[in-house]
């Protein structure tokens, strides 16, 4: 069994070509995004709801593996200037959403056949948990976190330990926001995909994997 986890398995540094390309991707993303704000209100809500989870997912699996490594270097070595220059740049890039993120939401909060659409697609029902928490009178929820280690062992998917910290109180907020970006927390049966819900079972996890502390 292979505990070891490289870095290079993400990128072999800021100046890695794949490095390069991820991050322009991750501005394209971004600028689709902004155009689906822009032009929502003509679209068909069903399209509008496929085009908005498509372009979410790809979004946070690309920053996520942007971060990751950004974060890990900056762990490894907090004098890392390029990994906190790296880290600063991507967080300005998804608050620059925020508006864009805002007006999606809304559109989509306030499709009066939004059951009916989740119903009607297969790929829909995966995402149930999130278009059900878009609500036109939802309160905003902001949770900080930390990557603390990433493992991988033979012929499983990578894992990860997180330090999350919510900023504000919301019901199952740490749960959703893991799930929303990709990452759903191990033994969550709620919000977990059908691949995290098996890696679960493999290690004997039948609840959330969540450690409270001060």
């Amino acid at each position: 069994m292979n505990s070891e986890w490289s870095l290079e398995v993400l990128y072999k540094g800021f100046d890695d070509p794949k490095f390069a390309a991820d991050f322009e991707k991750f501005d394209g993303i971004i600028g689709k995004i902004n155009s689906l704000s822009e032009g929502i209100n003509s679209m068909q809500p069903k399209e509008a709801v496929m085009s908005y989870l498509t372009l979410s997912e790809e979004l946070s699996l690309t920053m996520m593996s942007l971060y990751m490594y950004a974060s890990l270097r900056s762990s490894a070595n907090t004098k890392d200037a390029e990994a906190q220059s790296v880290i600063g740049r991507l967080m300005a890039k998804i608050s620059g959403t925020t508006r864009a993120d805002t007006v999606i939401k809304k559109y989509i909060a306030e499709i009066p056949e939004l059951d009916a659409i989740i119903e009607s697609e297969p790929m829909l029902k995966e995402y149930e948990y999130l278009l059900r928490c878009i609500r036109d009178d939802g309160k905003p929820s902001r949770t900080a976190y930390r990557v603390l280690e990433v493992r991988q062992e033979d012929n499983c998917p990578a894992v990860a330990k997180l330090q999350l910290r919510p900023l504000t109180g919301r019901t199952h907020q740490l749960r959703i926001h893991c799930a929303h970006f990709g990452f759903p927390i191990l033994g969550d049966p709620q919000y977990g995909t059908e691949e995290s819900q098996a890696l679960s079972l493999s290690r004997g996890l039948t609840h959330q994997q969540l450690c409270a502390f001060s």
